[in-house]
């Protein structure tokens, strides 16, 4: 939704349009929909089928046609990457039954023809997602190196921090070596777009890592980091005392 905003926000259009977009940011889908609808262009377009995405209750009926209104923005070459992004969201996530193998197919295409683009990026991320979720034990590692071959070279911090968290734990889940978790671990914390809580469980899991591969240092610096930035999580009194521990 965000990044709707910001699309919109790149363009010349009318206050009602601006109106439309803080309505959606806002979760009030239904004021939304009705400025988007008095709108016109692609954005308006694309922001009356996310509207109408997130506008309850959500049925079939909706969904497909959020999906013919995503097909038709997906002409204006301004929103068309974002159109084809949400459109394979659909796949994967909106309709009765997910074709995930549709959405992969989907999220490659986008990827092809907006390499650049944040949604081209993004769709690297949902589609390393589906082929994790669908791998066979046997060809884990060859497909963790495709995986990884595919995200190579992302630009969008975003993209970035999201691909890194999603190889460390599908490494973690795998039980992959450690040093691949952790690897990926700091290239997400590199990006600095951690925030919240996620940083902290990034922090704590590098230390523990680091721990596990023995490196004590590396892992009180991780562990002296968390309980300055989050001095009132309740891992904090935990984390203190391993610090205090004698190697």
């Amino acid at each position: 939704m965000l990044a709707s905003w910001q699309t919109w926000n790149g363009q010349a259009g009318t206050i009602e349009d601006q109106a439309a977009w803080e309505d959606l940011v806002g979760l009030r889908s239904r004021e939304a929909l009705e400025k988007f609808r008095e709108a016109s262009g692609g954005a308006a377009v694309l922001g009356e089928a996310l509207a109408l995405l997130n506008l309850p209750p959500r049925s079939e009926a909706t969904v497909e046609k959020a999906d013919q209104l995503l097909a038709r923005a997906a002409e204006d070459p301004v929103v068309a990457a974002e159109a084809e992004y949400y459109r394979a969201r659909i796949l994967q996530i909106h309709r009765p039954v997910p074709d995930l193998t549709a959405a992969k197919a989907a999220y490659a295409a986008l990827i092809t023809k907006f390499p650049d683009s944040a949604f081209g990026q993004m769709a690297v991320v949902k589609w390393a997602l589906i082929t994790a979720a669908q791998a066979r034990k046997a060809d884990r590692e060859a497909v963790y190196r495709e995986i990884e071959a595919k995200g190579a070279g992302l630009s969008n911090l975003d993209a970035a921090r999201d691909f890194h968290l999603l190889l460390a734990n599908t490494s973690a889940r795998w039980e992959m070596p450690p040093e691949r978790s952790l690897a990926e671990l700091r290239a997400a914390e590199k990006t600095g777009t951690l925030s919240g809580r996620i940083a902290g469980d990034v922090l704590v899991r590098i230390g523990e890592l680091s721990n596990l591969l023995g490196s004590r240092e590396d892992a009180l610096a991780a562990y002296t980091e968390f309980v300055r930035l989050f001095p009132r999580d309740r891992r904090t009194f935990t984390l203190r005392q391993q610090m205090a521990e004698k190697p």
